[in-house]
């Protein structure tokens, strides 16, 4: 499917012929997801003469700004984004994807300065629920979702700094922004092109709970 414009919300999801079929037992409960009580800091750090810019190509929805690997160079899933339907959430709602996705952003950072994007310590993997846990059980499907906390090891993070930021799809420039004390703002409303540099560093988890890519 693809996402309009608007901003935020379109909360009507697919309901046609909803009907409650989730059993509520420890069979369903062991697919809830899982939070970690650690969170993770990321750095992005612009140690270039010039304003960089962290967003989106294309598209709409909520920003991923990181991309992560385990020590065995698998690339992990953070986020489902706004159209994904985890196992939990397959247990209490029909799926489906709002009509408008929510309008991009870009994370502007000054020169000498930086922005912290936060990681949660969870990732998603693919696991196989019974029929009778979902929701509407005609919907089930091999596999679904399932958010856990990541296991320890090396992890590989890394991020990409744009050099433009590009509003003309939401039909003008970009507004200007006005940098915190970190050196960075929001642009609402385009995305990110030319040369983009993508920096990577390694997380030990749990053990570090903070990584700094640093752009130069």
């Amino acid at each position: 499917m693809r996402c309009g414009w608007g901003a935020l919300l379109a909360s009507c999801f697919c309901s046609v012929g909803c009907g409650s079929t989730a059993v509520d037992s420890e069979d369903c409960v062991q697919f809830a997801d899982q939070h970690s009580q650690t969170e993770f800091r990321v750095r992005f750090t612009n140690a270039r003469s010039q304003a960089g810019f962290v967003g989106m190509q294309t598209g709409c929805g909520s920003l991923e700004p990181i991309a992560l690997q385990n020590a065995q160079a698998e690339s992990q899933v953070l986020s489902l984004g706004d159209c994904g339907f985890g196992c939990e959430r397959l247990q209490h709602s029909a799926a489906g994807c709002p009509a408008l996705c929510r309008i991009p952003e870009i994370i502007q950072i000054q020169p000498g300065g930086h922005h912290d994007f936060v990681w949660s310590g969870t990732i998603y993997v693919q696991v196989a629920m019974p029929a009778a846990c979902y929701r509407e059980s005609g919907q089930a499907s091999a596999t679904c979702a399932k958010s856990m906390i990541a296991p320890p090891g090396a992890y590989q993070v890394s991020g990409t700094l744009w050099p433009v930021a590009d509003c003309s799809g939401a039909g003008g420039p970009c507004a200007t922004c006005t940098p915190d004390s970190d050196g960075s703002c929001t642009i609402s409303g385009g995305h990110v092109s030319g040369q983009g540099a993508t920096k990577s560093a390694t997380l030990e988890v749990p053990a570090s709970q903070s990584v700094e890519l640093v752009f130069d």
